[in-house]
Parts: C-alpha cells; sequence; structure tokens
C-alpha cells in the first residue's frame, strides 16, 4: 500500500468514527436531557464535567507522550513495553490521590454529599473512559487506526443502547444514568486491553521502575499543561459571562459554539492519524514541511467554506442548531465563524510542533492564550457584553496563530503564500453565493449554493496541485511516497 493511500485509511477512520460518535453522544445527551427534571439532568451535568475535569490530572498528559515515543520505538518490543508499563503504573497511582483531593475540594466548596456521591461516579466514569483513551492511542502510535474507530463507536453505542434500556423501564436516574456511563466505559476498556495484550504484546502488570515513572512524569508535564489549561481556556467566556451577564448570556455563547466545536472532529482525525508518522520522522524537515502545508490547505479549504455558512448566512445556522430566539445573539455566532478556522489551523500547528520536539513552545502558548482572553473577557464583557466574550475569543486564536506561525517558521517549517491565497480563493467562492443569492434564493438553497461553489473551487485546485496524490491514494498503488 502506498504511504498516501495509507496516511488516507487511517485518517478516513477516525473521522468517520469521530463523527459517528459524536452523533451517538448527541442522542444520549437528548435521551437524559427529555427524560429528567431539570435539576436532575442539571445534576448530571455537572457530575460529568466536573469528573472529566478530575481525570484530567490522572491523565497528566502522558497520552501524547506515549503516543510520541512509542511510534518511535515500536519495533522494540523491549522499549515499548517499558514506556507503556511505566505509563500505566502511573495513571494507577494518580487515580485514588486526584479522587481524594478533589472530593476534600468539592466539600470545602459547599458541594452536597449527594452530589460529591454523583461527582465521584462520574469520575469512575471518566477514569475508565480515560483508560480506554490511552489503549486507543496506542494502537494510533502502531498506525492501527482502525480499532480507534472500532471501539470508540461501540463504546458510545453501548452507552446509547444501556440509556435506551432505562428510558424503556422508566428507570431513567440520576444514578442509574451514572451507572450506565460506568458499565458502558468498562466493556469498553476490558475489551482494548484484551486487544493491547493480544495483538500489540504489551503486559498491563510492569514491575514497579520509580526512576521510569518520573522520566514519564517529567516528559509529560507539557502535555499536562496544554492539556489542563487547554480546558479552562476554552471555558473562561463561559465562566466570566456567568459571573458578570447571568446564565441567558451563557446559553446564547454556548448556542454558537457547539455546531463549530462539533466540526473539530475534522482536523483532530486527520491530524491525530499522521502524528506516529510524523514523530518517527520529525528530523525531517522538508517532509513535516511538506505535510504541513498539506494539511493547512485542505483542512482551511474546509474552514473557510464553513465559515463563510456562519458569517454570511447565520440565520439559517442558528434556525439549524436552536431556535428563534437566539437570532439575538447572531454576531456571536458569526464570530464563531471566524474561530472555526483559527483552531483548524491551532491543531494542526499545535501539534506539528509537538512531533518535532517543541512541546514548550505549544505549552507556553496555552499559559500566554489563557492570561489573555480572560483578561481581554473581562474587558470585552464590560464593553460590548455577550459579543466581546466572543471578540475576546477570537482575538487570543489570532495571536495564537501567529505565535505558532512564527514558531514553526524558525524550525524550518514554512506555510506558502500560493497555499494561502488558495484558502482565500477557496473562501471567497463560497461567500459570493451567499452575499448575491441572499434575495433570489431561499436560505438553505442559498447556503448549498455556497458550499458547492466552495468545494468547486477546491476540487480544482486539488487536481490541479496534487492529481498524482490523488491517483495514489484512490488506486492501489506501491509507491512509498
Amino acid at each position: 500500500m502506498s504511504r498516501a493511500r495509507h496516511h488516507f485509511k487511517g485518517a478516513a477512520a477516525l473521522s468517520l468514527s469521530q463523527a459517528a460518535t459524536r452523533v451517538l453522544s448527541f442522542l444520549s445527551l437528548i435521551l437524559i436531557q427529555k427524560n429528567t427534571t431539570v435539576a436532575e439532568n442539571g445534576l448530571v451535568q455537572l457530575g460529568l464535567r466536573l469528573g472529566f475535569l478530575l481525570s484530567l490530572f490522572t491523565e497528566f498528559g502522558i497520552r501524547g507522550y506515549v503516543v510520541r515515543e512509542i511510534a518511535r520505538c515500536r519495533e522494540d518490543l523491549g522499549k515499548a513495553q517499558s514506556i507503556f508499563g511505566n505509563v500505566f503504573n502511573l495513571r494507577l497511582a494518580l487515580v485514588g490521590p486526584v479522587w481524594l483531593a478533589g472530593s476534600f475540594i468539592l466539600w470545602a466548596a459547599g458541594y452536597s454529599q449527594a452530589t460529591l456521591v454523583v461527582v465521584s461516579l462520574f469520575y469512575v466514569f471518566a477514569v475508565m473512559d480515560s483508560f480506554a483513551t490511552l489503549f486507543k492511542f496506542l494502537f494510533r502510535a502502531y498506525e492501527r487506526m482502525e480499532f480507534d474507530a472500532i471501539f470508540s463507536v461501540l463504546g458510545r453505542g453501548f452507552l446509547l443502547i444501556g440509556l435506551l434500556i432505562l428510558w424503556y423501564s422508566r428507570k431513567l436516574t440520576v444514578l442509574s444514568i451514572a451507572a450506565t456511563h460506568i458499565s458502558a466505559s468498562t466493556l469498553e476498556t476490558f475489551a482494548l486491553a484484551v486487544c493491547v495484550i493480544l495483538l500489540l504484546k504489551l503486559r498491563l502488570l510492569y514491575r514497579w521502575d520509580t526512576a521510569g515513572i518520573f522520566d514519564a512524569l517529567r516528559h509529560s508535564i507539557p502535555f499536562a499543561v496544554i492539556n489542563i489549561i487547554g480546558t479552562l481556556y476554552m471555558s473562561t467566556g463561559t465562566i466570566a459571562l456567568s459571573k458578570m451577564l447571568g446564565e441567558e448570556a451563557v446559553g446564547y455563547y454556548n448556542a454558537a459554539s457547539r455546531l463549530p466545536e462539533a466540526l473539530q472532529f475534522l482536523p483532530v482525525a486527520v491530524v491525530n492519524a499522521l502524528i506516529p508518522f510524523l514523530s518517527r520522522h520529525h528530523s525531517d524537515r522538508e517532509l513535516v514541511s511538506r505535510y504541513y502545508e498539506f494539511l493547512a490547505r485542505y483542512l482551511g479549504y474546509f474552514g473557510v467554506t464553513v465559515s463563510a455558512v456562519f458569517v454570511f448566512a447565520p440565520q439559517w445556522v442558528i434556525h439549524f442548531v436552536a431556535k428563534q430566539e437566539y437570532l439575538v445573539a447572531t454576531p456571536v455566532f458569526q464570530f464563531y465563524g471566524i474561530w472555526l478556522i483559527l483552531i483548524f489551523y491551532q491543531f494542526i500547528s499545535a501539534n506539528i510542533l509537538i512531533c518535532v520536539n517543541a512541546e514548550r513552545i505549544v505549552m507556553m502558548r496555552a499559559m500566554i492564550a489563557l492570561a489573555l482572553n480572560v483578561c481581554l473577557n473581562i474587558i470585552g464583557i464590560r464593553i460590548w457584553g455577550l459579543n466581546g466574550a466572543a471578540m475576546a475569543l477570537v482575538t487570543t486564536e489570532l495571536v495564537s496563530a501567529g505565535l505558532y506561525s512564527v514558531a514553526l517558521a524558525r524550525r524550518g517549517i514554512h506555510l506558502p503564500a500560493k497555499s494561502l491565497l488558495r484558502i482565500g480563493v477557496v473562501g471567497l467562492a463560497a461567500a459570493l453565493p451567499l452575499v448575491f443569492l441572499n434575495r433570489l434564493l431561499p436560505d438553505t438553497l442559498r447556503v448549498a449554493a455556497g458550499v458547492l461553489s466552495g468545494c468547486v473551487v477546491a476540487i480544482f485546485f486539488a487536481l490541479q496541485d496534487d492529481r498524482l496524490l490523488l491517483m495514489r491514494i484512490l488506486r492501489r498503488g506501491q509507491s512509498s511516497e
């Protein structure tokens, strides 16, 4: 199989699984929201949110470390076993202390005993789910993306089936919902563990190696900071709005974010499929630069096409994802359309930097972005209200994009002006029908015309620039390139 076809197969598997799991998760969320009281649903969502945040401290960034390091030494079973064994032992050692510390903090913050129980249950789910993700990352390191795809869909499928059974038997309560989450994640984790043992020949039980564990912990710190700060960063607008403008503003803001956040599955899947390969060839900067340019160009085509819809047909987007009442937040939806392009670029550039051992740059960028976003939110919300929070997010992403671009350029990884021009042309092609057909066609047809126009131009550029590459992907060629 050609290299191009191999990469395409992995990216396609992850893209399809990401799309499927998001749909299944969305259906589970709808089922819970429609069949529980507002208070019960609020407790479930609080448990999920806090359980996930606590579980981040048990991961400590070591999933990203595992993918990069094992991808580089996967032919050496002993070394791969050492890395995985130390990481697995570290994860196990952190689970108990993190739960104790988290429970104490929540108790000190005044949460009720019932809330602490629910958070603890969802913490168990989050921990089991994170172990399943660790095993999937192992398969990513071996470029066996199909296991990630299959088990991701199965795990969320088990969850939805369990919730449907509870709904049918009229036993959909907070505790039963939590128990179903735990059962589904445990089943998925156990099945993945068996596959790791049988197919990758890696053992779960490994001798305690204090020096190796501290080495893994030391190298994973930048990844941990990136994960934790990244989560806090994306919550800044919501927290600031809740304190300064109230829950209604939070509702508008989060409604605008849903679709752009969901669409992140595409760059996440495509880039994750390439991380093992790029990690193994990180010293070949010419090759890394080619892949960087390729990713930025094609994901840029997709990003600007969708962005054009948000910016020039926001009312259609609002009616698609929400209700008439959300039209007052039209500018927020437009800002999120711009943010979509920037977050696509951020994900590409951050992971390219990680592949070339520059994760500390990504860590510093995350810290700068968090501080800047907090300041801009406080200022922006005071002056422009709800729109100020959206403006703060976009401004922060623009600064981040500039920082990443400079960091990559210093390492000989550039995005040619020709590629930027092509992305701009695709965006213009998508925007023109949306603007000039405003009074001639219904919104849905106008959006379809804009998307089709952008796709046609993108396909034209693809045939002009990468005809041979596309042929290698579509055919079972033997070329290694």
